[in-house]
């Protein structure tokens, strides 16, 4: 689902994507450079997260730490939010999380997206 970025992965990853993933690959380029020169600069690590929004390149951004970034294709999206915990969510960390939880029998968002909207919103009252 998601897919660890190294310098030497770049070539390779950009022979086998789409165009919109081949601009995340741009773009995770872009952003191993700057993670590098704020290494050099300031002496901090940095972890990063590239996908198609900004929800998923935050949640990306925790998967490999420290010091890595992962990438998150266009294919990778559904795997990876599959096996997410519901808290990992903006949003489902805290009690509304908890209410989908105990109602609907729930975990993940991967179980979560197949839950009629009818019986979420029946859930939250």
């Amino acid at each position: 689902a998601c897919v660890r970025v190294r310098t030497d992965a770049f070539a390779r990853a950009r022979a086998c994507v789409s165009p919109g993933d081949a601009l995340l690959v741009a773009g995770a380029a872009i952003a191993y450079e700057a993670r590098q020169e704020v290494e050099r600069r300031l002496t901090f690590t940095t972890s990063c997260g590239v996908a198609h929004n900004k929800l998923l390149a935050k949640l990306a951004s925790g998967v490999h730490k420290p010091n890595q970034q992962t990438l998150i294709p266009e294919g990778g999206i559904h795997r990876m939010l599959e096996d997410l915990p519901l808290a990992r969510l903006r949003g489902l960390g805290g009690g509304l999380g908890e209410v989908l939880i105990r109602e609907l029998g729930v975990s993940t968002a991967g179980q979560l997206a197949r839950v009629s909207e009818a019986r979420v919103r029946a859930a939250c009252g």
